[in-house]
């Protein structure tokens, strides 16, 4: 499946505006703004939420759950729900991925941004629902809404999550909707899930210019490449000139680099402890190799040389580890290593038992 490229997180957020009344809105949630996608959003739930499992995360507040239906045209249903799960506080270690952005997990996904301290990844994926099983409160209470308003609630519905965190706070963003579709409209809703995170990005440090909302979950490529990040920010270099912030030398540098990190980025981010494992891995491997070598030839005994390096290489080892203690303990500097955790919450909705290219639910 062709991925929108990470250059394209914003490109949304740069669009022209979707006007707030019946057209998307903007929630301003726990001190951040949280953009809906198109349509007449009615507030169905808002309680508060928690971490599923439970985790040593610091002081975060409350973690605040709201859930908002979008009516279905005929009116007799609900055609998609929106889930939004924010904290209050910010924390000091930041949050980390959903788990749901793992592709053993859900069939289309994509990591933009993984580290121990900031996140960004989307996904699609399908999720049941039984509506007379115990839910979160917010859960509660939009069942409870849609039952006065005479909303059928859907049994199954396709799912496509944004999730955005920095080291303090974080916004995840879900909407659930009913009609299933086929496999080119799930890439479609890939699609415009990888162009929209950047625009929930800018809504997590209160950055949403006014009335700025989603687009439609029929976003297509042509859309795509007209609202495209690229030709906005060259467009704002031109400007930046016309100002005499730059000269026109300056500001063909500056597009020619804005063209190739365009080119270059990929739409799956690498856990930067599993790269920094991986290099230390191929570091002693090059240097056990050197020094068996090396030994040999010393020794003329194949026997001697390889003992002398396993005892080389045994050696090193321990040298890093405790180094790394002293470090951490000794000198005071501790800190939680730049790894990608996994933070959830209790949502609404499970996976499916099998099927759709996910794994079983627990």
């Amino acid at each position: 499946m062709r991925i929108v490229p990470l250059v394209v997180l914003l490109l949304v957020a740069l669009a022209a505006g979707a006007a707030r009344a019946q057209t998307g809105r903007v929630e301003e949630i726990g001190g951040k703004q949280v953009p809906l996608a198109e349509g007449a959003w009615i507030a169905a739930g808002d309680a508060a939420g928690r971490l599923e499992p439970a985790m040593p995360l610091g002081g975060y507040g409350i973690i605040r759950n709201q859930v908002l239906l979008r009516p279905s045209a005929d009116g007799r249903g609900v055609a998609v729900m929106a889930e939004i799960n924010v904290n209050e506080l910010g924390v000091a270690d930041g949050w980390g991925l959903a788990a749901d952005c793992d592709p053993d997990f859900s069939a289309e996904s994509g990591v933009l941004v993984r580290s121990g301290w900031d996140a960004a990844c989307w996904f699609v994926a399908t999720r049941d629902w039984d509506w007379t099983a115990d839910m979160p409160p917010a859960w509660q209470q939009a069942r409870t809404a849609a039952g006065r308003r005479g909303l059928a609630l859907p049994d199954r519905t396709v799912t496509v999550g944004l999730r955005v965190a920095n080291r303090r706070d974080v916004i995840d963003l879900r909407f659930h909707l009913a009609e299933a579709g086929d496999a080119a409209q799930r890439e479609e809703l890939a699609e415009w899930a990888a162009a929209s995170l950047g625009l929930v990005a800018m809504g997590l440090t209160h950055g949403l210019p006014a009335g700025r909302a989603l687009p439609g979950f029929d976003l297509g490529p042509a859309a795509l490449a007209r609202a495209g990040i690229v030709q906005e920010r060259i467009v704002r270099l031109q400007a930046l000139v016309a100002q005499g912030a730059l000269t026109e030398e300056e500001a063909r540098r500056q597009a020619a680099v804005i063209r190739a990190a365009a080119e270059r980025e990929l739409p799956w981010a690498y856990d930067p402890a599993t790269v920094q494992g991986l290099r230390w891995f191929s570091m002693q491997t090059g240097l056990a190799a050197t020094d068996a070598g090396l030994t040999y030839l010393w020794t003329e005994q194949s026997l001697q040389a390889a003992a002398l390096t396993a005892l080389q290489t045994g050696l090193r080892s321990v040298r890093t580890y405790l180094t790394n203690i002293v470090w951490t303990h000794v000198s005071n500097t501790a800190t939680r290593s730049d790894a990608a955790r996994v933070v959830d919450f209790a949502y609404g909705g499970r996976r499916p038992a099998a099927g759709d290219g996910q794994r079983p639910a627990p």
